[in-house]
């Protein structure tokens, strides 16, 4: 890969993704969407495909964050050091350090919301100032 791009074709979720968030490192990247996961991947660990335009599979996330319902979004503070994500199930869910864990991963802190935009309107996210830690 170049230096500067990052290039793969890798088969993440069965569902829809509803946002991708790279850590600053550049070597973690957070998806979240209709499987009600945020998941944590090591694009290190990702492989190229054999066959060009045919993704990959079988590659495990290094830690997921279940929500119970759709996640519309996860995204990293600009330290790296904590996920904010936006769900369905009336929480912001904020999780420190998740890309140094692995396996299941729970919450730090939840803040509860009522922001159902309905069905014309964008879907609600949370994200970060961009001087926030």
């Amino acid at each position: 890969r170049s230096k500067g791009k990052i290039t793969f074709h890798q088969e993440l979720s069965e569902k829809k993704i509803n946002s991708v968030s790279l850590h600053p490192d550049g070597n973690i990247l957070a998806t979240a969407g209709l499987d009600c996961t945020v998941k944590l991947w090591d694009l290190r660990k990702f492989k190229t495909p054999k066959v060009a335009h045919k993704p990959t599979t079988g590659c495990k996330p290094l830690a997921i964050q279940q929500a119970g319902k759709s996640v519309n979004s996860a995204f990293f503070s600009p330290s790296g050091k904590t996920i904010v994500s936006t769900t369905m199930n009336n929480y912001l869910d904020l999780t420190d350090d998740m890309h140094k864990q692995s396996g299941t991963v729970k919450a730090t802190t939840k803040i509860r919301h009522d922001n159902h935009t309905g069905r014309w309107l964008s879907t609600f996210m949370a994200q970060w100032h961009p001087t926030m830690t």
